[in-house]
């Protein structure tokens, strides 16, 4: 059975994906960029790598926890809509 809500959170289902481009986001990917940066240039020589893995490994983290939430939100927002149908 095809998993349409993951194929929609993955962007399978519409043409194009986008991203976020309010300003407040915009602000707070630059403000973390910055802050990545400036953590980098401060670790002593052979930590950038393990530093690297664990940025990588939290950007993975909160994907998978977006995913999630995602998925379940819309399972949330079905089921009430089919309560909403047949009291």
């Amino acid at each position: 059975m095809p998993n349409y809500l993951r194929d929609l959170w993955l962007g399978n289902v519409c043409e194009s994906e986008r991203m976020p481009t309010s300003p407040e986001y915009r602000r707070l990917c630059e403000q973390a960029e910055a802050l990545r940066e400036q953590l980098s240039q401060g670790l002593p020589d052979g930590q950038n790598a393990l530093f690297d893995q664990y940025t990588d490994a939290m950007y993975d983290l909160g994907a998978t926890y977006a995913e999630d939430a995602f998925v379940r939100g819309v399972a949330v927002g079905l089921r009430l809509i089919a309560e909403a149908f047949h009291p």
